[in-house]
């Protein structure tokens, strides 16, 4: 069984993406709001007038993660 496929746009651009079944993705998702909440509990800590990562990029980086995993 092949956990990864790489995959060519149109511009030759290579991307590799993640194939995980249904509980692997829960797993992954699980894994990932962790992330984001350790993030943010570090950001108020330490900068509690403000966030760590400029706005929308722990969106970008969400998406890109979801964008990778099929």
């Amino acid at each position: 069984m092949a956990v990864f496929r790489v995959v060519e746009d149109d511009s030759q651009n290579k991307k590799l993406n993640l194939l995980l079944n249904k509980e692997e993705k829960s797993l992954l998702k699980s894994v990932v709001r962790e992330i984001k909440n350790w993030v943010y509990k570090e950001a108020t800590i330490h900068n509690p007038e403000g966030d760590v990562l400029p706005d929308e990029l722990d969106d970008e980086i969400i998406k890109g993660i979801k964008n990778k995993v099929e």
